[in-house]
């Protein structure tokens, strides 16, 4: 029995030693993961960035571009107003003149 308490260390430490190794090589290859995971997570974030700025850009045009559109139907408002106006000038001229 003396020898008992020797072979358990020796066959604990042999035994446990390769699974203590493997989990080892495998928390560094899971760390690594991680890592690159946190990186690709950042680059993500960086696009997602310029994406809201692109956006925020494209509202502002869409923005400038509506208030031209407005000017513009408003001029052409104006316009017809004063086309109409002189139409009804020249038809009462017409008839004055007849």
């Amino acid at each position: 029995m003396d020898w008992m308490p020797f072979f358990l260390t020796f066959a604990s430490g042999v035994f446990v030693a390769p699974l203590l190794i493997t989990f080892q090589r495998q928390m560094g290859e899971l760390d690594k993961k991680i890592r690159a995971g946190e990186a690709q997570v950042r680059e993500s974030e960086a696009n997602i960035k310029k994406f809201v700025e692109e956006e925020d850009r494209v509202k502002q045009e869409i923005g400038k571009a509506k208030a031209a559109l407005a000017e513009v139907d408003k001029a052409r408002e104006e316009q017809e107003k004063k086309f109409q106006e002189l139409k009804k000038l020249l038809m009462s001229d017409s008839e004055e003149d007849e």
